[in-house]
């Protein structure tokens, strides 16, 4: 399908989120594509973007009561409560896969968990697209994404957690 775009080019395909394509001569050899998508939401039903889409139509609230396993450690260590009464809770955050990213054990544990989220998201990313690893590696590829800062690290000097080189690497959010 071809559609005339700004500028007096065509392109073949449609205008993503209303975004003007540039006509070839412009940005020729300057290929960027956004191929492939993913993202976890809170919500007990709530893993996929159709699921999450569903819940807006439906005007579902996601926020409640944290899980039972979710603050085990912390109020073991502590008297009273973990002090959260709601939130917005991921399921399945304990389920990184270490062996899959080729991650030691110790390293993972490690790990802030927005790491393995993001690690685990954008290996969904390159599976949306329709990729394989194998197609990557033969390619000039790069896979971007980004998070937020967390208070993991210091979660895990309270704990007294030794300071080690694997630690480094599992709380700095540039790697």
């Amino acid at each position: 399908m071809k559609e005339s775009v700004r500028g007096g080019g065509s392109a073949t395909g449609s205008q993503h989120h209303g975004a003007p394509v540039p006509h070839r001569d412009q940005h020729g050899l300057d290929p960027v594509a956004v191929i492939g998508i993913h993202a976890r939401f809170p919500g007990s039903v709530c893993e996929t973007l159709d699921e999450y889409w569903q819940n807006l139509v439906d005007c579902r609230d996601c926020v409640g009561v944290p899980p039972d396993d979710r603050f085990a450690a912390a109020a073991a260590s502590q008297a009273g409560s973990s002090g959260v009464r709601e939130g917005g809770f991921i399921g399945n955050v304990d389920a990184f896969d270490a062996a899959f990213f080729g991650i030691q054990e110790e390293e993972a544990r490690l790990m802030d968990p927005l790491q393995r989220l993001a690690l685990e998201s954008a290996w969904h990313c390159v599976e949306d697209a329709g990729y394989r690893a194998t197609d990557l590696s033969r390619e000039e590829t790069g896979v971007f994404f980004a998070t937020g800062k967390s208070d993991y690290e210091e979660l895990l000097y309270r704990d007294g957690t030794a300071v080690h080189a694997k630690l480094a690497t599992g709380v700095a959010t540039s790697i």
